[in-house]
């Protein structure tokens, strides 16, 4: 456990920042594997990650993200998402909501670009025990640090662009960026946000699978000289009707923070509304 204490100490400064463009993919509020083919959706998300060595977190140690998409006119939606994060091991445990997401996006549904801005509320535990749940919900997926990062605001925007064709090949694009600003003082850091993936969908089936993470740009920060945290994801969800149940894999990749993580497993429910 020498990681959670290393990081909980730099946790009280750390800070990103959010402002960019490019072409592709969803913003890092969302997962990328958020059905975007109906107007109303919700994902619930549950993540496990293994981390390395013998001495392995229990069964319970999880966490738990819950997004919503809603139209609320032509081309223009809200975007939730409620993140919880759970460690256990032995007789210590530790719970903490994060930091919820209220976001707009504005553009196309189908093929073309769209764009994405939003704030998080700090909500994730900064103090006591509760903080080693905050690592664990950020060791759960380098594309979220925002929804556990402790006394930090985010603020997030990027600039997406979508392709569907008719043999229901799917791909994806993100180029964006991440300002967290401090609660109490302190330097902000700046990030760019990237990733890909590309897919199938069909009525059945859908299945996908890309790369995707992060660039420190500040050059002094709590990351030190690592600036680079990137992972390989897939998912596949399967159902003909409202509820689709799904599975997801991640790998994290040269990340001192992902340096304790060996995989990340989780499983998904979607919904349409």
């Amino acid at each position: 456990m020498e990681a959670h204490s290393r990081w909980a100490a730099g946790l009280a400064f750390a800070v990103a920042l959010c402002l960019t463009f490019a072409l592709a993919a969803p913003a890092s509020a969302q997962s990328p594997y958020l059905d975007r083919g109906n107007d109303r959706t919700l994902l619930l998300e549950v993540l496990k990650p293994s981390f390395e060595g013998d001495d392995q977190p229990d069964f319970l140690t999880t966490t738990w993200l819950l997004g919503a998409r809603l139209g609320v006119a032509p081309q223009t939606h809200i975007v939730l998402e409620l993140p919880w994060a759970h460690y256990e091991e032995g007789d210590f445990s530790a719970s903490t909501i994060g930091n919820p997401y209220v976001g707009i996006e504005y553009g196309a549904t189908g093929t073309g670009p769209f764009g994405e801005f939003g704030v998080r509320p700090p909500l994730a535990a900064s103090e006591d025990d509760d903080v080693v749940a905050s690592l664990s919900g950020i060791f759960s997926d380098v594309d979220r640090w925002e929804d556990f990062w402790p006394q930090m605001i985010p603020v997030t925007a990027a600039f997406n662009y979508r392709y569907e064709a008719p043999t229901g090949f799917r791909a994806r694009g993100r180029l964006g960026g991440s300002l967290w600003i401090p609660e109490e003082g302190g330097d902000a850091e700046f990030f760019t946000l990237f990733g890909g993936w590309a897919g199938y969908e069909s009525p059945m089936l859908r299945v996908a699978g890309g790369w995707s993470g992060r660039v420190l740009l500040t050059e002094e920060g709590v990351f030190g000289d690592q600036t680079l945290h990137h992972q390989l994801s897939a998912a596949i969800d399967i159902g003909t009707g409202r509820v689709r149940p799904g599975a997801h894999l991640r790998l994290p990749l040269n990340s001192d923070l992902t340096d304790a993580v060996n995989l990340v497993f989780g499983i998904s429910l979607g919904v349409r509304l």
